[in-house]
């Protein structure tokens, strides 16, 4: 362990602007608790650069950037145990091939969905993908999980799903088609699987004849849909993870002209709206007015051409869901809020339809104009914070501040960060166990009050290059790749 120099000043930040001024009155000494005191950690050296996966409050999955080495380590920075090399592993962003919940660690390996004991390590359960059938192949069967988290749906279900590729069709047995395309094999398409047990609580069918375009969970990870197509019609298909029923309705958008290619993009919306990206032809909405058991007895319209804010949704690790159109270069955020929290801290229903006009706000004029260093991503991994009683509040850097907190709901700057023009927070993401938002800044890793946008402690950046930061739980990881070095720390809130 190599502790920061400015370690120390940082903690004693944090408890004084946590103690206050020291005065008291009658209302202090009226309450029943003291306020939180937050006490950050030394910076832990790790000897790669590194990027958090998952985590829970005492431990961290931890991948090796551009390599599919990944490892559980503690709140002390000690590796206790490696995960098997996943399938289609991808560096640096949420994977299909790992989810996590409180209990366990879920690995897509070559041939089995695993599950692990996040501080042993001990296999728990495995679910081979041999139980498929010979008319699947292990390569093309994945995890569903959320686009941006790690989220694995509701009711402790989860969804593997097997796409078989054309490609795939020639390492498959001339069993699996027949000689007509009326003797393809049905197999299993979607299976739900206990998250406790690894036993197969349901499995839908479907036919090698049929195909999917996209398949994701739903907005509030009730759902599983699919966009599939028999050549005509193309339809939504909506799963139930909790039960496995399904209801369809067919996409009325080859009557207006649009064609589909293979794969689309198929983005949930919230209230039964989909955003449908048709390649080359942008983007289209489309709206379930019903949803049937037979696909040929249900509509759904299309309400035109949109650009319904970044045609995605964001998902917060809060729960938080909304979208997020970043300036490239310069120019304005095009922001709204999709689904916030309800007052138990559970995602709220979906009420205002994506259609909706999103917020403007000013953003910095000197972002990178390349694609691979710009847009969101640069702005923050998690920078949503969720307040009790009031809208969430979204930091994002400003036009003449490295950052703002921006109410994201209305769109309303709330604060602003004062510091050097022309200068931008990078990398922003929101600590829950501190109610902060930690971002670099200036060579300088800072921490801001998510409430009030005050400055809560500054120190400088552990080594040159130090970006980008990721933060889950109670664990903020820097890294350099230029360094070939990442720093861990963890933070303790105690009464």
């Amino acid at each position: 362990m190599r502790p920061s120099p400015l370690a120390a000043l940082a903690v004693m930040a944090l408890l004084l602007s946590g103690c206050g001024s020291g005065a008291s009155d009658e209302s202090d000494q009226a309450s029943p608790t003291s306020a939180p005191k937050a006490e950050w950690s030394d910076w832990i050296e790790l000897d790669a650069p590194m990027a958090i996966m998952a985590a829970t409050a005492d431990y961290a999955v931890l991948s090796e950037t551009g390599e599919p080495n990944l490892a559980v380590y503690d709140r002390s920075g000690k590796e206790l145990w490696t995960l098997p090399e996943p399938q289609d592993f991808r560096p640096d962003l949420p994977s299909a091939t790992i989810a996590s919940n409180g209990e366990s660690v879920f690995v897509v390996e070559q041939k089995a969905l695993t599950a692990f004991d996040w501080s042993t390590g001990k296999q728990q359960w495995a679910f081979d993908f041999a139980e498929f059938g010979e008319c699947v192949l292990p390569a093309d069967v994945s995890l569903l999980t959320s686009r941006l988290t790690e989220a694995v749906g509701t009711g402790g279900t989860l969804v593997l799903n097997a796409n078989a590729a054309e490609s795939s069709y020639d390492r498959l047995p001339q069993s699996c088609f027949g000689e007509i395309t009326s003797d393809f094999k049905d197999v299993d398409v979607l299976v739900g699987i206990d998250a406790k047990t690894g036993e197969k609580k349901w499995s839908q069918a479907d036919n090698l004849n049929h195909k999917q375009l996209d398949a994701a969970l739903s907005l509030d990870g009730r759902f599983v849909d699919r966009v599939v197509t028999n050549k005509l019609p193309i339809y939504l298909e909506r799963t139930e993870i909790g039960t496995g029923k399904k209801k369809r309705a067919r996409l009325m958008l080859d009557e207006w002209g649009y064609s589909f290619p293979d794969p689309v993009f198929m983005s949930d919306m919230g209230q039964d709206e989909f955003a449908i990206d048709l390649g080359g032809n942008g983007f289209v909405l489309t709206q379930v007015e019903k949803w049937t058991e037979s696909v040929d007895d249900a509509k759904s319209f299309p309400p035109g051409d949109a650009d319904p804010c970044e045609v995605d949704v964001s998902t917060s690790r809060s729960g938080i869901q909304y979208c997020l159109e970043a300036p490239n270069g310069e120019g304005d955020y095009r922001s709204k809020l999709v689904r916030g929290l309800a007052a138990d801290g559970t995602p709220a229903p979906v009420t205002t339809p994506i259609t909706d006009a999103p917020w403007t706000a000013a953003g910095p004029t000197n972002v990178p104009t390349d694609p691979e260093t710009s847009g969101p991503g640069i702005f923050g991994i998690d920078p949503v914070a969720p307040r009790d009683g009031a809208d969430p509040l979204i930091g994002l850097p400003g036009k003449d501040a490295p950052l703002q907190g921006i109410n994201l709901a209305s769109g309303e700057v709330e604060w602003t960060v004062p510091g050097e023009k022309g200068t931008y927070a990078e990398y922003t993401s929101y600590v829950p166990p501190t109610g902060e938002f930690v971002t670099s800044m200036g060579g300088e890793i800072v921490g801001i009050d998510a409430t009030s946008g005050e400055e809560t402690w500054r120190e400088p950046a552990p080594f040159d290059g130090a970006s980008p930061m990721s933060a889950q739980g109670p664990f903020v990881l820097v890294r350099s790749e230029d360094a070939g070095r990442s720093v861990l720390r963890t933070v303790e809130v105690t009464q």
